[in-house]
């Protein structure tokens, strides 16, 4: 799993993503095992495609859609879902438990902002959860049910500089994700930003935050390497 934090505006679109991909140890606790980019920009298509969930069939839409034809969000996204709906339920234990979302953000042809949700819960259907007639904030994992986060995150939610909001977001979600003993999704290494404007004319990758357990994280990856 993975912390997806979103804004889409108007004209512009944010993400930001940790970088830590955990795995499930012996004894089925979550632990470390590698670090990597969790989103990839597809300037061709004008999209950003990413994903909360099993990181293998994120990877799995990924590459697929590397070569797909299309130059905006709305093709891009339709093309997408066909892919992930073929894909083997069996083989990448997709079932209702363990459930996967692709989040595709992006423009259209008119140059409108769109943020479509492609989740195995429906089939990897389109459906579309942002855009400019629409903006909104996105943040994964939502843990409001866990006392305390909506308070902190309703304060972070305040903050005017959004480079500060974003990274203080996933400082508040990785707090409360720590504490967890079942259901945790596992967040750390670095916040990695992504802002994309001007209809696809401009985008640009910053990172914004390195967590204080970065390097303990890493080392553990290292010392456990299958």
């Amino acid at each position: 799993m993975t912390a997806l934090n979103a804004m889409i505006t108007e004209d512009t679109i944010v993400i930001s993503m940790d970088m830590l991909v955990s795995k499930l140890n012996s004894v089925g606790e979550l632990v470390p095992a590698y670090f990597t980019q969790k989103f990839e920009y597809m300037p061709f298509a004008k999209s950003v495609i990413c994903g909360t969930g099993n990181y293998n069939i994120i990877q799995k839409a990924i590459e697929s859609s590397r070569s797909i034809l299309a130059k905006d969000v709305d093709t891009f996204t339709t093309f997408t879902s066909e892919f992930l709906i073929t894909l083997n339920k069996s083989k990448y234990k997709i079932t209702d438990t363990n459930t996967t979302t692709v989040y595709i953000f992006g423009f259209d042809e008119d140059g409108n902002t769109r943020g479509y949700a492609l989740r195995s819960t429906n089939d990897f259907s389109p459906d579309l959860i942002a855009g400019s007639d629409n903006p909104s904030m996105i943040f994964k994992p939502d843990l409001s049910s866990v006392p305390g986060f909506s308070e902190d995150m309703g304060l972070v939610l305040n903050e005017t500089d959004d480079i500060k909001k974003f990274i203080q977001m996933m400082r508040v979600e990785k707090k409360y994700d720590d504490q967890l003993t079942t259901g945790k999704v596992g967040i750390g290494g670095e916040n990695i930003l992504l802002i994309i404007g001007d209809n696809a004319n401009t985008a640009a990758i910053q990172k914004i935050d390195v967590f204080d357990d970065y390097d303990e994280q890493y080392e553990y990856a290292l010392e456990n390497l299958n």
